[in-house]
């Protein structure tokens, strides 16, 4: 396996009980989630990796995507965010964890704490990872802003 959602669908499937007891209709929301967030990452490094962008105008095409695209994606993920996703998270919600960590990244900082403001689930998601027993040893050690 080389895709990474294809990874972690099989080791869901294979190590995560909670998916397995899942409805066919409940599996796919979860793939849903997890595709899409692929489509809202390549939207970031569309700007990210335009070589026709200069820096400036990156920045100011990070600050529209921020309270654009991304506002309007975000509370998309919000409304189907399961409230247990913190406490029980799918495989799709690591991505999605992943991809807000990346908005983070790439957002003005006041730009994100809006999206995070707008989308209270997603921001608990958020906050919620770096207390994970085994991820707190990379987050502690993890450089950025």
């Amino acid at each position: 396996l080389v895709q990474s959602h294809a990874i972690l669908r099989f080791l869901s499937r294979k190590h995560d009980p909670s998916y397995m007891r899942m409805t066919p209709e409940e599996k796919a929301e979860v793939e849903i989630m997890a595709d899409s967030t692929s489509d809202l990452r390549g939207r970031v490094m569309k700007i990210k990796y335009d070589s026709s962008l200069n820096e400036k105008q990156k920045s100011d095409a990070f600050l529209q995507y921020c309270t654009t695209t991304a506002m309007e994606w975000l509370k998309k993920f919000e409304a189907y965010l399961p409230s247990s996703a913190a406490s029980n998270p799918s495989y799709a919600t690591f991505l999605l964890f992943d991809l807000i960590d990346t908005h983070r990244t790439y957002c003005p900082p006041a730009a994100f704490s809006e999206l995070m403001k707008a989308n209270p689930k997603l921001a608990a998601l958020e906050m919620s990872f770096p207390s994970r027993s085994k991820l707190a040893p990379y987050f502690a050690s993890r450089r950025g802003p």
